[in-house]
């Protein structure tokens, strides 16, 4: 779009594309991409999109046998309206998504078998989810990773187990009521949210992330291998690298650089799924990165 619509009026794209996305999916792509096992549980339609949604992961080597496929519902939607400088604004119909059961989560962890396992899930996910996902994912000894997209307010009982919590500068400020206007105004507001969780990432954007755990809180500005040209899916491919990071073994302090290269990798290039690095190219960024 050359520009964001105001209320009542019709705008003309300079162009449209469709392709399969979601943030389950995005991050499910993002991780596999780096040479780790995913196995993604989520729910879709039993039409045009659901079938390439699930074809895109299974090329993409993610385990889809705890997808659940409706007849009565469509596959869910985002339609994401993209301004020049990067900027992006979405709009969601949750459709199928809005159906995922207990039982598929229940199939999904089953799978999982290796202690390192870590579960990422997100707050469009309803709360009842949310609760089954995390109870089962701590039984099992599981890491627990939310990252929030959304204004929404976790239950205690799983804002108490996240390991971390990863929120914008937004739903920061919407969960503590604070505004965050500078990197302090992001640390602190990372202090008050760990009195609820255990660990917290604040990105900020362009300007880098915040994050706090027991022992450590620490700003790092943002990673920059070139020109911006699409902020699209950067959220994903940050929380989803992060989750590798811990996967395998890494510190948060650790993880939370990685992450932040991936992000810087990610809004360099046009599109979604197609942009997501792989384990070469973070390698390479990890080496370009000024030591700290």
């Amino acid at each position: 779009m050359p520009e964001a619509p105001s209320p009542d009026e019709t705008q003309t794209a300079l162009r449209y594309s469709r392709a399969p996305g979601g943030l389950g999916v995005n991050q499910a792509v993002a991780a596999a991409r780096q040479d780790v096992t995913v196995i993604y549980v989520g729910c879709v339609g039993e039409d045009e999109a659901g079938a390439a949604i699930l074809d895109r992961l299974t090329t993409e080597g993610v385990d889809v046998t705890c997808v659940e496929v409706l007849e009565s519902e469509p596959t869910g939607i985002a339609f994401i309206n993209s301004y020049p400088g990067g900027a992006h604004s979405i709009v969601v119909a949750k459709n199928a998504n809005a159906l995922l059961s207990p039982h598929s989560i229940d199939r999904g962890a089953a799978r999982m078998t290796d202690q390192s396992t870590v579960l990422l899930t997100h707050g469009e996910t309803p709360d009842n989810l949310l609760r089954h996902a995390s109870t089962v994912a701590s039984r099992k000894g599981f890491r627990v990773v939310i990252s929030l997209d959304a204004r929404t307010r976790l239950p205690q009982q799983v804002a108490a187990v996240c390991d971390p919590l990863i929120v914008n500068r937004t739903e920061a400020a919407w969960l503590t009521g604070t505004e965050i206007r500078s990197v302090a105004d992001a640390l602190n507001c990372s202090q008050r949210l760990l009195e609820e969780t255990r660990s917290v990432v604040i990105t900020l954007g362009g300007e880098g992330v915040v994050f706090s755990c027991l022992d450590h809180t620490e700003y790092l500005p943002a990673s920059n291998f070139g020109k911006v040209v699409d902020v699209s899916g950067a959220g994903d491919a940050f929380a989803a690298s992060l989750c590798v990071s811990l996967q395998s073994g890494n510190t948060l302090f650790d993880a939370v650089h990685y992450a932040n290269d991936a992000a810087a990798l990610m809004v360099c290039r046009p599109g979604v799924l197609d942009a997501f690095p792989t384990t070469a190219e973070l390698r390479t960024a990890k080496r370009q990165r000024p030591s700290t």
